[in-house]
């Protein structure tokens, strides 16, 4: 099972500040996701930025193929709303959130941030933690540094975690954090296309051990499935790296591969049975030949 856990809505075709998908991309969702079988689907929200898809949209687009799109609504913990924001997670049942804490502004041991963090470990709702505006000029990037995070997350411990932002925030840092908390998980989609980067993180997280909580994720739609999860095949080749050990192909696949609905504690409905008379037309990624 190939799970992407990290993609986003886009509300229209205006770009946003300083980051700006291919033209429509955003429009074919479908299209794009023909290669994997399940994809978290955040939506956005900072009331500090002005960007807000709501979690009413994320709901009923997920709604669309709820077997496969996993709907993560968007929290600001700043928001005078919040009480009212998390209630209508809890109504619409949506699976997870997603919190900027540097496009909202929110440093993560701030109280606010630690009542959504409390909200969601009392709930059963798994976190999406990344910023997809941090190179907005008001966008706050110490708020982003993964460490920020340690003290808050020590009193909870049974609380499920995905952490974006990996490339853009020290790497060392990110490891340790995972090192630390048992199930905090870290998607590669600001480094997945970045080959030497991508390697040099793999191959840290490698000497730490941690490689088993990193997962696949596009970003979608600034990156396409298709394209990370050839791009982490492609690790070892000789374009792709400046020396040292190449990377064990099971750790690749692992990573490819992981079942992330079961580490976060999802409760997804079952995935239809594959049409095995009717060949497809978009054949998955799969591992290339040693």
């Amino acid at each position: 099972m190939t799970i992407d856990a990290h993609t986003r809505l886009w509300p229209d075709d205006r770009p946003w500040p300083l980051r700006r998908p291919p033209a429509h991309r955003w429009s074919r969702f479908s299209e794009a996701m023909h290669c994997i079988d399940r994809a978290l689907v955040l939506g956005v929200r900072s009331e500090r930025l002005g960007i807000e898809i709501p979690a009413a949209q994320v709901a009923d687009f997920c709604s669309e193929v709820p077997e496969s799109r996993i709907p993560f609504a968007a929290i600001d913990p700043l928001a005078e709303s919040l009480a009212d924001d998390l209630a209508e997670v809890g109504e619409r049942n949506i699976t997870g959130i997603t919190i900027a804490p540097a496009d909202t502004g929110t440093r993560p041991t701030h109280d606010r941030f630690v009542q959504v963090l409390d909200w969601c470990a009392s709930n059963n709702r798994p976190i999406h933690i990344s910023n997809p505006f941090l190179e907005h000029p008001r966008s706050i990037m110490d708020f982003a540094r993964h460490a920020l995070l340690d003290e808050p997350l020590a009193d909870f411990p049974d609380l499920r975690i995905v952490i974006s932002d990996l490339g853009l925030v020290p790497i060392e840092e990110t490891l340790l954090l995972l090192t630390k908390h048992d199930h905090i998980y870290a998607e590669c989609s600001r480094i997945a296309t970045r080959p030497w980067l991508l390697r040099h993180t793999l191959t840290c997280a490698y000497e730490r051990e941690v490689t088993s909580r990193l997962l696949i994720g596009s970003g979608f739609p600034f990156a396409m499935p298709e394209q990370v999860i050839t791009a982490a095949y492609s690790v070892n080749t000789p374009g792709s790296t400046t020396g040292g050990a190449p990377i064990p192909r099971e750790i690749i696949r692992a990573i490819v591969d992981r079942d992330l609905i079961r580490l976060l504690d999802i409760d997804a409905p079952a995935l239809p049975a594959p049409a095995s008379a009717t060949p497809s037309l978009t054949p998955r990624i799969t591992e290339p030949a040693a």
